[in-house]
């Protein structure tokens, strides 16, 4: 069972790692494409989406295991209590913080991008 387990997290972190790759390939290099994900209906859609999701779940980790780098200076005895009563770094706390509002942040700041170039890419047509 414990390797079934293991397997699927393997799985699932590969599709969330392929998934950022490509959003970001797509928003920055095929920004059309990122546009017209509204016009899709159906499977596809949902498909674009869920890769979407995915890809906002990559970038938050990232920004998660950056943060946390970046706080090694915070003692460990630093700590929240969680509601079982378990100590926990306050440094994680900040990290969670950051990466959730950093990969909303992220996506959508290279959404307003991609549409901006698609819109000049109009203009200049």
């Amino acid at each position: 069972m414990r390797l079934v387990l293991l397997t699927l997290a393997a799985i699932i972190s590969v599709g969330i790692g392929v998934s950022t790759a490509y959003q970001f390939y797509v928003l920055l290099w095929q920004p059309a494409q990122w546009v017209e994900v509204r016009a899709e209906a159906g499977f596809a859609k949902m498909l674009r989406y869920a890769s979407i999701v995915a890809a906002m779940i990559g970038v938050g980790y990232m920004i998660y295991k950056g943060v946390e780098a970046m706080l090694w200076w915070i003692p460990r005895s630093w700590v929240n209590f969680d509601e079982d009563g378990e100590p926990q770094w306050i440094g994680h706390s900040i990290a969670g913080l950051v990466a959730f509002a950093g990969a909303i942040l992220v996506m959508t700041k290279l959404e307003e991008r991609a549409i901006e170039l698609v819109n000049s890419r109009r203009k200049q047509s």
